[in-house]
């Protein structure tokens, strides 16, 4: 996956790290994920980018952010199942980058990775990203079968 030099220059934390370093142009993404992962970073990244699903009156949804009770919310308010799988399936980009200052051009540039990412494991759905800013941004997906 190729990353614009515009954003490598906007990932504050290499660059300071880099910096610091004395290394700055030897050290790229991968060196630096090598450097500072740790197995629980590496494995909330493989769910991030192909989480568990599972499967519920037909449709298929995040299992981390599956409830029930929430699913029937949505139905009683005349919700479709596609909406009702954007509505619980939706991750927003903010949540995963809490407490981090990046631009809007940074936060879509995620968004559309986590969308590429799903578009690889989520087979057989519609995966968007909705919004257009950091604070707005998610990615959500539901079943192309129930379109």
């Amino acid at each position: 996956m190729k990353v614009s030099r515009n954003l490598l220059k906007q990932l504050r934390r290499i660059n300071e790290w880099k910096d610091h370093q004395g290394n700055s142009s030897d050290i790229d993404l991968l060196d630096y994920v090598g450097f500072e992962c740790t197995p629980e970073i590496f494995f909330a990244l493989a769910e991030l980018f192909s989480p568990e699903l599972i499967e519920y009156e037909g449709g298929r949804f995040l299992k981390s952010h599956f409830d029930s009770a929430t699913f029937y919310y949505w139905q009683d308010k005349g919700f479709s199942m596609i909406d009702a799988q954007i509505m619980l399936n939706h991750i927003h980009v903010r949540t995963i980058i809490q407490g981090q200052e990046v631009s809007d051009e940074l936060a879509n540039a995620i968004a559309n990775t986590i969308k590429f990412f799903w578009s690889l494991s989520i087979k057989d759905a519609h995966i968007q990203v909705l919004g257009s800013s950091h604070d707005d941004l998610a990615v959500t997906f539901s079943d192309i079968s129930k379109q």
